[in-house]
């Protein structure tokens, strides 16, 4: 039964919102069916906890054929999972899965599978083996090999982008079975293996297959030639990590074994075979200037230290794992014999890395001590493992009398060990401070603060910084360590043993936490000979470079924590119901006495008081509230009344007394507080209710209005329920909830300022900085600039990450249309930057600009409390503006809400003396129409006429052919494709477009100004008196480097100007339309900018995807990024 069966596994992946990797198990059998199972990746590779075996769970069943499934091959790229799978009957089909979906699917569902491609083979016999790759240097295409039965070869190039196949015409590699195919070097190089014993290579060039000689074994290492050749078929190959090394199983033949000896026990062995002087054809003529050394081929020098360099580079990848095996065979091999070869090597990769010019060894390493910062992490964990296993192998790493080149790598060895050991206290620090909860859990704080303290010269600074921050908000972590054997103590003196004071025992320490070792087994590295009991965090290997070094106090604002002496009371405020206001104020005022006679003398108490009409404006946040000038209302005790101009001094330092609050003047007749007495209100730091603020529960991203009164004027939000009331005085909505609910910290939503209730005494403590910056998230110019280079996640409160920029939209109701607009002006980089700072339109009195702009500031925010956006109060500006033309519940073309935003947020944003606005300076160009017309003239002679002008637009609209009224041979409706240039010529001042309102006209249009920002709009709807259709023709288009000067005329300038007027446009938004008219959904493709990389939104769902598979879809709508100059993009 086993052997009826194919399995495969998929590479790691981890799941969006989860932080457990795991692996896909695919079993393929006879009745063409594919059972999947996933199996999650060990928590902790533990030696006590070898034994336990991990579980694998069936998460779904797929019918993937009619008949024996033969072969199953996995890829991976990005977030999605590819599989090719093959059948007894010679078919191929290439099937998509997202790792999102298949880290959460469970055997209740069908597999997250759907098929991406069913392949037409050709030729006979049926699908031995497959090989499936996405190579990362062309991302759009997909390289599929497939060995038949027969021994002939196919490879099938599948361009994603044009959803077009290309058969590499079939080959009769072998003269039996294909066994084994394996690809190599990002799918340049391919090694096939049969049953008749024979391994061939094989490289692409333009449409054919080409089969090249093995290359030559000059390492001085036995290969297969240097034994007995006692195999008789081939049944199996593998890549090595590095792609250096190709293994191969070999079946014995029994007839050439001894038969008493070996014909018993041996039935197959493992081969390899260096590959890394394959020349793969693609070498530059300068890249062959090596030197040459004695007794090698210089050809094949330059192949093998291309190919390494390749192999290097491609660990820049975070989910390549770091296997050198191979990599340190070779190297080790070629040091052997040409030390100096190897240097060269690595020199020119720390080159390549580093940005240096040429130079001999003696001159590039002597600075490259001083720039390993500017390697990433995992760059420096290579060269330390190289480092250790090949140049330094045989040194003493404290033996000063070596050779001047070991007395470099020593130097470097050093100092990268010391970079590495600054970025994990760094991490382990900020992680303490920001308070994660992911992957991450700090281990030997008090020892890094210890190892921080002793090497206080050679640290740097953002180290010192955030070892101060640790201990000033966590003292448990400081005391000394016990030993294993006698439990004395053991201070922290060195960073890999320390000794006990009683009995002097020599005890190891972690070489990644520097915490004691347990006696429990331990892990020890093969490479710097040390211990570890607790492995470094997976995040430090993530790292591009040193954290910043900039702005760390406004960065680190901590929580300060309650002093244990500072206890909670409650006050004796719950009297009777039937107890007047007077009394219970003066309950409140006896228990907050009693309370601070506990907390010791005021003199230690950061307490401040006022004497003024009413409370100042808030501290400076870095710029006012947008929304102040839309204010229409005052608080009874609200805080932006200044027209006394008192100030605020410190208690103890002025002559002012509180006075006594009058409870039954509180409120005037009109009910806004005017005409009342001077009051003084308390501010602390030291309120004992902070700890009851619940930040889960809290949600700014609906309209202000008060939950009892549904009233926008003064609302405050309950900080520990989340909900809206209105006022603070005593017989307002806030300070009855107070009393009944017993919630005590509100903040007011306009003002941002914090109230204790019913104490009435105002907050400022830095702790709840976080919920302001959440309430009104704000940014300075500078951090503006920097959104398009941020590659970092950020972390809600469930522990789900998120990335600023790249959040789901809530779908209220049939809101779709809404959520891909906004998503894609999004991108749209100086609009975004106008809208994340409110000074560009604090004087605009438009309530949808500034909901917009809020909205726009809350998508780009780093420090939400959750990983996603509601747009409600957006909506209802939307509707209110509109008219009720957009609005819940109501399903809208995105295109009519595109074009109806614009144009509001031009009119309401234009200055009246140049009538601009960032609307135009980003989307506006020009048309050139020709409108050729029929007038009778006296004579009743039908003459044309024609007339010329020209015409602004913010987007183009472009006509699709009609799709075929008649089905195929096969019943089948065929989808037609179009080139988009196809129907740009709609814009060449030549081709006609007959029009029929308002009147009967041939029309003619060119573009005579192009924008920065073009929008493209495919008119796929026609509506008629009875029912809407829709035209589902696919539009083929780039993704980048869209040239419009090749397909359309573009107006002649100036030669100066050439250069500044470019017509090269990227993609950086693509609409689709999913379903039928009238009753399908809307998603958006985006591109991040920081990284390059495509997203598909829809609604909530955020998932990162293939470029190619952009243009898949039925687009509908589209955003062109105009290219830059790069003194433009640096502008």
């Amino acid at each position: 039964m086993l052997s009826s069966l194919v399995v495969s596994w998929s590479p790691m992946f981890h799941g969006d919102t989860s932080s457990e990797g795991c692996s896909i198990l695919a079993i393929g059998g006879k009745s063409g069916n594919i059972s999947f199972w996933r199996v999650y990746e060990p928590q902790c590779y533990s030696i006590t906890q070898r034994s336990k075996p991990p579980g694998a769970l069936l998460i779904g069943l797929i019918q993937a054929h009619d008949s024996w499934i033969t072969a199953i091959s996995w890829s991976k790229f990005d977030s999605q999972l590819l599989l090719s799978t093959g059948c007894s009957d010679g078919s191929v089909k290439i099937w998509r899965g997202y790792t999102d979906d298949l880290a959460k699917s469970t055997e209740d569902g069908d597999a997250a599978f759907s098929l991406l491609k069913d392949v037409i083979n050709i030729g006979s016999g049926p699908t031995s083996v497959l090989s499936l790759i996405v190579p990362e240097a062309s991302p759009q295409k997909i390289l599929l090999a497939v060995g038949k039965g027969s021994g002939s070869l196919q490879v099938w190039i599948y361009d994603t982008l044009i959803d077009k196949f290309d058969v590499i015409a079939p080959l009769s590699g072998h003269d039996q079975i294909v066994t084994g195919l394996a690809w190599a070097y990002d799918g340049h190089c391919l090694y096939s293996c049969s049953q008749d014993n024979s391994l061939h290579s094989w490289i692409i060039k333009g449409d054919s297959l080409h089969r090249v000689a093995l290359p030559p074994n000059i390492l001085g290492v036995k290969t297969f030639t240097d034994v007995p050749n006692v195999s008789d078929a081939c049944f199996g190959i593998a890549v090595s990590p590095a792609n250096l090394v190709v293994a191969v199983v070999r079946s014995f033949d029994v007839n050439l074994l001894n038969p008493m000896y070996e014909a018993r026990s041996q039935k197959a062995a493992v081969e390899f075979f260096w590959i890394g002087g394959q020349n793969l054809g693609i070498l530059k003529d300068e890249e062959s200037d090596d030197e040459n050394f004695p007794g090698f081929p210089n050809m094949d020098l330059v192949n093998w230290g291309q190919n390494i360099l390749w192999s290097l580079n491609q660990y820049e990848n975070l989910h390549k794992p770091l296997v050198l095996w191979d990599m340190i065979a070779a190297l080790s091999a070629f040091k052997d014999s040409q030390p100096n070869y190897v240097e060269q090597i690595l020199v020119k990769w720390l080159i390549s890395n580093l940005k240096f010019e040429w130079g001999p060894p003696g001159i590039i390493l002597p600075r490259v001590n001083t720039h390993l910062s500017n390697l990433t992490s995992r760059q420096l964990h290579l060269l330390n493992v190289i480092n250790r296993h090949v140049l330094l192998r045989e040194a003493e790493l404290d033996n000063n009398n070596g050779e001047q080149d070991s007395k470099f790598w020593i130097k470097i060895l050093e100092m990268s060990e010391k970079e590495l050991r600054e970025r994990l206290v760094g991490c382990s620090f900020s992680a303490t401070l920001k308070g994660y909860n992911g992957n991450l859990h700090p281990v030997g704080l008090a020892q890094m603060r210890s190892w921080v303290a002793n090497n206080d010269h050679v640290v740097k600074d953002y180290v010192k910084l955030l070892a101060s921050k640790v201990k000033k908000i966590e003292k448990r972590y400081v005391g000394e360590e016990e030993c294993s054997y006698c439990s004395s103590s053991v201070p922290f003196e060195d960073t890999e043993v320390g000794f006990c004071k009683v009995e002097n025992h020599k005890v190891a320490r972690c070489a990644v936490s520097m915490v004691v070792c347990p006696l429990t087994p331990l892990w020890f590295c093969v490479s710097c000979k040390r211990w570890v009991s607790n492995f470094a965090p997976e995040s430090l290997f993530k790292l591009t470079k040193h954290p910043p070094t900039v702005d760390f106090e406004k960065r680190l604002k901590l929580k300060t924590p309650l002093r244990q002496n500072e206890k909670k009371q409650s006050p004796r405020i719950y009297q009777e119901k039937t107890s007047s206001v007077k009394k219970v104020l003066r309950g409140c005022s006896s228990a907050h006495t009693t309370t601070t006679g506990e907390l010791g003398p005021s003199t230690n108490r950061l307490k401040f008081k006022l004497t003024e009409v009413s409370s100042p404006s808030p501290p400076q946040l870095g710029f006012d509230n947008a929304l102040l000038p839309l204010a229409t209302y005052e608080d009874e005790d609200d805080e932006d009344d200044e027209r006394d101009g008192k100030k605020v001094e410190e208690n103890g330092h002025n002559n002012h007394e509180e006075e006594e609050e009058d409870d039954e003047e509180e409120e005037n007749n009109n009910g806004f507080g005017i005409g009342r007495r001077n009051r003084a209100i308390e501010i602390r730091r030291d309120c004992p209710y902070l700890d009851t603020v619940n930040r889960q529960v809290l949600d700014f991203d609906f309209e202000k209005f008060c939950s009892v009164s549904l009233s926008n004027l003064n609302v405050y939000a309950c900080l520990v329920c989340g909900k809206y009331f209105q006022g603070r005085g005593q017989k307002s909505h806030a300070y009855t909830h107070s009393l009944e609910a017993g919630h005590h910290v509100y903040i007011n939503l306009r003002t941002e300022k914090v109230y204790c209730l019913p104490d009435g005494y105002e907050i400022n403590d830095p702790s709840l900085d976080d919920i302001r910056h959440v309430l009104n998230p704000r940014f300075s110019r500078d951090q503006v600039l920097q959104l398009d280079r941020n590659r970092q996640w950020s972390r809600a409160l469930d522990g789900s990450d998120y990335l600023p920029g790249m959040v789901g939209l809530n779908n209220i109701k049939e809101t779709d249309f809404v959520n891909v607009t906004i998503q894609s002006l999004m991108r749209v980089t100086p609009l975004r930057n106008f809208f994340l700072i409110p000074q560009n339109y604090i004087n605009s009195r438009s309530v949808l600009v500034h909901r917009f702009g809020e909205l726009t500031r809350k998508i780009w925010h780093a420090r939400n409390f959750k990983g996603q956006v509601s747009p409600h109060e957006f909506l209802q500006a939307v509707m209110k503006a509109s008219k009720k033309r957009f609005r819940i519940g109501a399903q809208s073309d995105p295109v009519e809400f595109m074009s109806w935003l614009l144009n509001t947020l031009h009119t309401d944003l234009k200055s009246p003396k140049t009538k601009k606005s960032i609307i135009h300076q980003c989307f506006q160009g020009e048309l050139e129409v020709v409108k050729e017309i029929h007038v009778k003239d006296e004579s009743n002679t039908m003459n044309i006429v024609s007339e010329k002008s020209r015409m602004p637009f913010l987007m183009l609209g472009l006509d699709l052919p009609p799709p075929p009224l008649f089905k195929d041979v096969m019943e089948k409706n065929i989808i037609p494709q179009v080139p988009l240039f196809n129907i740009l010529k709609k814009f060449d001042g030549e081709s006609v477009t007959e029009v029929v309102r308002p009147r009967i006209a041939r029309m003619k249009y060119r573009v005579t100004r192009l924008p920065q920002y073009l929008i493209l709009h495919m008119r796929r709807f026609t509506k008629n008196n009875f029912f809407v259709e829709k035209n589902p023709t696919l539009v083929n288009f780039p993704v980048k480097n869209l040239e419009l000067k090749d397909y359309i005329p573009l107006p002649a300038v100036k030669e100066e100007e050439s250069q500044r007027l470019r017509s090269k446009y990227d993609l950086i938004a693509n609409i689709v339309h999913d379903g039928k008219p009238g009753e399908g959904a809307y998603r958006v493709f985006v591109q991040r900018k920081s990284e390059e990389l495509w997203y598909e939104m829809q609604d909530l769902h955020v998932a990162e995807t293939l470029p190619q598979m952009v243009a898949l879809s039925e687009a509908y709508m589209q955003i062109y990024e105009q290219q830059q100059l790069p003194h433009q993009q640096m502008q």
